[in-house]
């Protein structure tokens, strides 16, 4: 697993590589008929985009990202931490492969 923030991680296995969205959001709770019982819950919200490459995968990541900038210089701060974070990646994963 690959984690790229801390709502994105990238499983590999050997068919694709899958971006996995996950955070904690909180909902209404239901009763066991399924009414809302005016209590509150946290629960993990999780996402998954499947692809063939590597490549794709971070795509997606950054498009997410992106998304909602409203402006340049919020457009600005996050492509520079899209860059700073696959540089991590690069060091920690040839560091691994060197090891």
């Amino acid at each position: 697993m690959i984690k790229l923030d801390n709502n994105y991680k990238i499983k590999i296995d050997n068919m694709s590589f899958t971006l996995v969205f996950s955070e904690e959001r909180e909902r209404e709770k239901l009763n066991k008929k399924r009414q809302k019982t005016g209590e509150k819950e946290k629960y993990i919200y999780k996402d998954y985009w499947f692809y063939p490459t590597l490549g794709q995968c971070l795509s997606k990541w950054q498009y997410l990202i992106l998304s909602d900038c409203k402006d340049l210089k919020t457009t600005i701060k996050k492509v520079d931490y899209i860059f700073k974070q696959i540089k991590n990646l690069e060091k920690v994963h040839l560091k691994n492969i060197n090891n």
